[in-house]
């Protein structure tokens, strides 16, 4: 008492409560003009979907033509990550991409940066700290001075800020030890990042470089000809050598690196780890290419 009195509820309160007790509402809802043509619809749905018996009902495998997909798919072409997907569980890739199914956030639960946000806050940081680098002629041939802490510590509260200010961030003392970690992390990546250029004759030439090209006659079918995509984090050049490298980010949250991470050849044919392949071929397109002379 006294929630138990139907006399002090609301309409809209009493129409829930009859719904949770399998009473009908309808009656309710219409006297008070609760949207009672959408309620009977949904109820109508409910109890199609809730039906048990072995047949399929008539919302059972109920999509739009995937003849349409695939021409929209192919032409667009598949990233690295969908097939990654479709060789680990072709239901997921169906549910995720044909369906457009998305995992249920409940803002309640969020106590800070997800994993997948942290590692996009570390690409951010580190394609805004290189495109400065390169804005301000650091890697040019006469390789203008530039204070890397001072740029990294800048961009990284930019980053931070707009973060911030788009998504919950949990509480302050936890979200202060993330972005302190996360600059610390990135300080050392790219003094060692650095201090590999300075040694290796490769210098950093484009970031976050979109490419695309087609899989040749000598695929089988369906897939040759269709078109493959690609975004690189970074590409490297070396120009006495005359070739390119690809360098593409990863931020990993284990102790140890998984068996994938230990033979990416094994991984690729498995289908668990499709960039290198796809990064192989892209790089090889962007060669002639405009977006990486220097």
């Amino acid at each position: 008492e006294p929630f138990d009195r139907d006399d002090l509820l609301l309409p809209e309160e009493l129409a829930v409560r009859l719904s949770l007790e399998d009473d009908d509402p309808t009656n309710l809802i219409e006297a008070f003009d609760l949207s009672p043509a959408i309620y009977k619809h949904g109820r109508q749905v409910v109890e199609r979907l809730d039906l048990s018996s072995a047949p399929l009902d008539a919302f059972d495998g109920v999509v739009s033509p995937l003849s349409d997909y695939w021409r929209s798919f192919s032409e667009r072409g598949p990233s690295p990550t969908a097939l990654e997907t479709y060789s680990r569980c072709p239901f997921q890739f169906f549910a995720r991409h044909v369906l457009g199914l998305e995992r249920l956030e409940r803002p309640e639960d969020m106590m800070g940066p997800s994993p997948a946000e942290f590692g996009e806050l570390g690409h951010l940081i580190l394609k805004l700290t290189y495109q400065e680098l390169f804005d301000r002629g650091y890697f040019g041939s006469e390789g203008s001075a530039v204070d890397i802490e001072s740029t990294l510590t800048t961009i990284a509260q930019r980053a931070f800020a707009q973060h911030a200010s788009n998504n919950p961030v949990g509480y302050p003392l936890a979200w202060e030890i993330l972005r302190e970690g996360l600059v610390q992390l990135l300080r050392r990546v790219i003094a060692r990042d650095l201090q590999e250029i300075s040694t290796s004759g490769y210098l950093p030439v484009a970031v976050e470089i979109d490419a695309k090209d087609k899989l040749g006659p000598n695929w089988p079918e369906p897939l040759n000809g269709l078109t493959i995509r690609g975004r690189m984090d970074r590409i490297d050049r070396d120009k006495t050598k005359n070739r390119l490298r690809v360098v593409d980010y990863k931020f990993k949250f284990g102790a140890s690196l998984t068996a994938e991470d230990k033979d990416l050849y094994r991984a690729a044919l498995r289908g668990e780890k499709l960039q290198p392949p796809f990064y192989f071929l892209l790089g090889k397109r962007l060669t002639p290419s405009e977006k990486i002379q220097t």
